[in-house]
């Protein structure tokens, strides 16, 4: 968790909030944050995503779509195992490992549910795509 706080700290330094990408509809490619140095929180927690991953430190993204006490929308935060395997929540370039955002006075939000995004590979799910001819077959 140590190696973790480091490398945001890191990052904190130069990947900067800007709110003016809120309603854009889809994530902000990789190569593109790298550019402009900034996003909204769920930018800031595909890049704390992207940089302790790339490290070796496994994060995970976890996001509530709706607040339960507000009109406010999608929020996303990371979290990282601690040596007990404990869930850990901070949020890349914002919030160092620890600061429960979650359940913070400070902003007087109700979270109506948390998602934890997941992936893993599913045989026998589509196609491969080097497999071309099965799928136009």
């Amino acid at each position: 968790m140590e190696a973790c706080s480091i490398a945001n700290r890191e990052l904190k330094m130069w990947f900067k909030p800007k709110w003016f990408f809120e309603k854009y509809p889809t994530s902000i490619k990789f190569s593109d944050l790298m550019k402009i140095k900034g996003g909204e929180c769920r930018d800031m927690t595909n890049m704390g995503l992207l940089v302790m991953r790339s490290i070796g430190i496994p994060v995970a993204k976890i996001y509530s779509p709706q607040d339960g006490n507000r009109r406010s929308g999608l929020h996303s935060w990371n979290i990282v195992l601690d040596k007990n395997g404990e869930k850990v929540i901070f949020q890349g370039a914002i919030e160092q490992p620890g600061y429960d955002n979650l359940n913070s006075t400070e902003i007087n939000t109700k979270r109506a549910k948390i998602f934890q995004q997941t992936y893993r590979r599913k045989d026998n799910n589509l196609p491969s795509f080097e497999d071309y001819q099965n799928i136009i077959s």
